[in-house]
């Protein structure tokens, strides 16, 4: 079996206009690892379209339902990290996460001094409901869980914007992004209790104007506006650096380092695909594709999936799986990680990459 190599090469510099030869093809082949376990899901339950994993032996999943918090498949069984633990953040609800070396953090939404008021309201045919609504101050928080599910407390955050999405550093910095209060995106470096440090500049990304977009951005074939964008946006940790993406929205990875340095690194995707999402990996940079097609529906597009140079952009290794396999994980110690739904039950399958040998 060929499997994936680890060797680097040095090509010779191609002349200018010369068509590249196409990336070599690996077939991914998976096997259901029983030592993680299984974990329920309900049949009417959406599938998690992926988990998330950084080579800790464990692969993490978003509970169900949305609000809850985190679970994650571990060699000694299934641990938790839910907004019942939470005791410090009132009427807590999470989303929005992110998964270190060390520690499992969980963006978190609470309500302090919460009222619940009961709104009437009527149908078009004329029936009649209770809406029942909570108000009171809103706040935004970062939980922190050791890996074995222990609640370590949370920070509270007090920014100029609305965190979405963040990651962390091994030595608690953080970087974080979100629209301000008038709608216009930020990408900022905070220290490790949540305070600014300073706005980061990203080249020609839309945190780098001075207002909002009047347009509509483009957005996988569509389009979509910036505050659509933000929400979609993710980072990921890659050998102690930090990648950013606008999913789907921007073929441009910025590699971003605790001094606030940032890389822009444009990649070269297929034709016809958009940059859809980072998967976590030790290696070179892996990368999700989506080709949109207007005329199905969103969920029956195109993906394809690359190992793609971290310094370049260019396409590497195209690897293949069957379907519903290609939504891979991570990839780690030359192995794939997938989550599968099987009867109801979320399971954890592994696998190596070996050469196409087909046409």
């Amino acid at each position: 079996m060929l499997g994936v190599s680890t060797a680097q090469t040095k090509a010779s510099k191609p002349a200018k206009n010369t068509p590249q030869p196409a990336p070599p093809i690996f077939d991914i082949s998976l096997s259901d690892d029983s030592d993680l376990g299984s974990m329920s899901w309900a049949q009417d339950w959406p599938d998690p379209s992926h988990g998330n994993c950084n080579g800790d032996g464990n692969l993490y999943v978003w509970s169900w339902p949305p609000g809850l918090g985190m679970a994650a498949f571990t060699p000694k069984g299934i641990v938790t990290f839910q907004v019942g633990q939470m005791a410090d953040i009132p009427s807590p609800y999470a989303h929005g996460g992110f998964i270190s070396p060390s520690a499992v953090f969980i963006g978190v939404d609470g309500i302090r001094n919460p009222e619940q008021h009961d709104e009437p309201l009527e149908d078009a045919e004329g029936h009649k409901m209770i809406l029942r609504k909570t108000t009171g101050e809103r706040r935004r928080y970062i939980a922190r869980f050791d890996k074995d599910g222990t609640y370590k407390g949370a920070i509270t955050l007090d920014l100029p914007f609305y965190v979405s999405t963040f990651a962390t550093f091994e030595s608690g910095t953080m970087v974080a992004q979100g629209l301000d209060g008038s709608k216009l995106p930020r990408i900022a470096l905070l220290d490790s209790n949540g305070q600014l440090i300073r706005y980061l500049q990203l080249d020609k990304d839309i945190s780098a104007g001075l207002e909002v977009p009047a347009k509509e951005l483009k957005y996988s074939g569509l389009s979509a506006d910036a505050g659509s964008i933000v929400l979609t946006s993710e980072f990921t940790l890659s050998d102690g650096k930090i990648l950013f993406l606008r999913s789907l929205a921007s073929t441009t990875v910025y590699e971003i380092q605790e001094s606030g340095e940032v890389r822009a690194v444009k990649v070269k995707a297929p034709d016809g695909y958009d940059v859809d999402g980072l998967i976590a990996t030790d290696r070179n940079w892996l990368i999700r594709f989506r080709k949109p097609n207007p005329t199905v529906a969103w969920s029956d597009a195109r993906h394809a999936l690359f190992e793609v140079d971290p310094k370049t952009g260019a396409l590497l290794r195209e690897y293949r799986g069957s379907a519903p396999d290609m939504s891979v994980s991570c990839f780690f110690n030359n192995e794939f990680w997938v989550l599968r739904n099987r009867d109801g039950k979320l399971t954890v399958a592994r696998g190596v990459a070996d050469l196409h040998r087909g046409k």
